[in-house]
C-alpha cells in the first residue's frame, strides 16, 4: 500500500516545536521560527494603522480643545456688556447721530457706569433729543398734555447745556420744532 504522508505547514511545525521546547524544559535555547518571525512583522504593519489613528486623534483631541476654548470666550463675552465712554458719545453729538444716544445712555446705566460731569452732559443732550421727539409725536397727534410733559422735561435738560446750546438748537431745527 502507498501511504500517503501529511506534513503539516512550516509555520504550525515551528509552532509545535516552539511549544514542545518550552514544555520541555526552562532554560533552553529555542531555535527562531518564521512563525515568530512572521509576527515580528505584524507589529509594523499595525504601527502604520496605529500612527494614522493616533494622528487622527491628536487632531481630534487638539480640535475639542480648539472648541473648549472658543465655547468658554463664547460664554465669557456673554456676560460682558457694552459701555460707551464720553468721547465715543462726543462723536455722535458732532455728527448729528442723536437717536442710537438714548440706547447708549440706557446701556451704561444698566452697566452701572460711574456718571462723570461730561457723561451728564451727553446723557442730557440724549435724553434732550428723546424729549423732544416726543414732544414732536404729541405735537403731530395733538395731545397737549403729552406736549407741555415733554416740554417741561426739556427745559430741565436744557439745564446741562451750559456752552453747547448750539446742540439744543441743531435738535430742534433737524425735527421742526419752533
Amino acid at each position: 500500500m502507498n501511504k500517503i504522508y501529511y506534513e503539516k505547514p512550516k509555520h504550525l511545525q515551528n509552532r509545535e516545536q516552539y511549544n514542545n521546547s518550552r514544555q520541555s524544559g526552562v532554560g533552553q535555547k529555542m531555535e527562531s521560527s518564521p512563525h515568530i518571525e512572521q509576527e515580528k512583522l505584524v507589529p509594523q504593519k499595525r504601527g502604520i494603522r496605529e500612527l494614522i489613528a493616533n494622528g487622527i486623534l491628536i487632531a481630534l483631541s487638539m480640535a475639542l480643545v480648539v472648541n473648549i476654548i472658543i465655547a468658554l470666550n463664547v460664554i465669557g463675552d456673554m456676560n460682558y456688556s457694552y459701555a460707551r465712554d464720553e468721547e465715543n458719545f462726543w462723536y455722535s453729538i458732532n455728527d448729528g447721530n442723536y437717536a442710537p444716544l438714548i440706547a447708549d445712555v440706557w446701556t451704561n446705566r444698566f452697566s452701572d457706569i460711574k456718571e462723570t460731569d461730561g457723561l451728564e452732559q451727553c446723557y442730557a443732550v440724549a435724553e434732550y433729543f428723546e424729549a423732544a421727539s416726543l414732544y414732536k409725536a404729541a405735537d403731530y397727534t395733538g395731545n397737549a398734555e403729552k406736549k407741555e410733559k415733554y416740554a417741561k422735561i426739556m427745559e430741565e435738560k436744557l439745564a446741562y447745556f451750559d456752552d453747547i446750546m448750539y446742540i439744543a438748537e441743531d435738535i430742534n431745527m433737524k425735527l421742526g420744532i419752533e
